[in-house]
């Protein structure tokens, strides 16, 4: 059997591991197939195939895109696995990334005139991409010995809502992301819906072409998996699984190896319940 972990993220986003890093941690811990679902970050297919030549182990190419309404604190995560075009969900990330870009620069001035001794190519130092994430800003904090806890209490005071840095993005409908990725020939997929409960949202999301659920999550609880399962019999959805993993800046997920599902054949995973 091989074992499958369908939720990783790297550098490419807001992960403290590189791509590498990722796989060499994956094979460690007896991981035969991973994905990088870095957010709203379109994966690097060239990078793939040459980490794929140089270590036993498999590569699905994969996404996740974020959902928040913060009128109504409702919130959806949805991966997109195989997709063949991206063009159509290029557009909507691009949008999003340029948002997460522009208010994390503006966190960084705020932070400085708190009196911390950052710069924004520190914090840029620590990720592969152009985007800038909050969580960069807290890792450089941390790794400079400024702050005790990445996601301690400066996090909840600064960057959580009511905290002088907070900042909130305009995104995209979760049935506009599923409907994007399902034009592009890939499969969606609503992630970890034990930790922000909207199964509610699973019957229009099918409307729209979600074909997958995350059963295997750190978030998700026994009694979410029984509904998970539930819910995939109803809508003949197929099982998915991960550790979620982040490396340092793993405030909800897991470690590799810890989560993950197994599979004979990595063609099985897709196939609807």
């Amino acid at each position: 059997m091989l074992k499958v972990d369908l939720h990783t993220h790297t550098q490419r986003s807001d992960s403290s591991n590189t791509a590498q890093e990722t796989i060499q941690l994956a094979i460690e811990n007896g991981i035969d197939v991973v994905s990088f679902v870095d957010h709203d970050t379109i994966p690097d297919v060239e990078q793939e195939k040459a980490l794929v030549k140089a270590y036993p182990i498999q590569i699905i190419s994969g996404i996740e895109c974020e959902w928040v309404d913060y009128q109504t604190n409702q919130a959806a995560h949805i991966l997109g696995y195989n997709i063949k075009d991206y063009s159509y969900l290029e557009r909507l990330c691009e949008t999003v990334l340029e948002q997460r870009d522009e208010n994390t620069r503006k966190q960084i001035k705020i932070v400085q005139d708190l009196g911390y001794d950052i710069t924004e190519e520190e914090v840029r130092a620590v990720t592969q991409e152009p985007c800038l994430y909050t969580q960069n800003i807290l890792q450089v904090l941390w790794q400079k010995g400024m702050i005790t806890e990445v996601f301690g209490e400066f996090n909840k005071k600064v960057f959580k809502k009511g905290g002088i840095a907070y900042k909130t993005i305009e995104y995209h409908r979760p049935e506009t992301l599923v409907c994007a990725i399902v034009k592009g020939g890939g499969n969606a997929v609503l992630a970890h819906p034990g930790q922000q409960k909207n199964f509610y949202l699973i019957e229009e999301l099918v409307n729209c072409g979600l074909s997958g659920i995350e059963l295997v999550h750190p978030s998700n609880t026994l009694e979410d998996q029984k509904l998970i399962k539930q819910y995939a019999k109803t809508y003949q959805l197929f099982m998915t699984g991960g550790s979620d993993c982040h490396g340092i800046l793993s405030n909800s997920g897991g470690k590799i190896g810890d989560f993950y599902i197994e599979t004979q054949q990595i063609e099985n995973i897709f196939i609807k319940y």
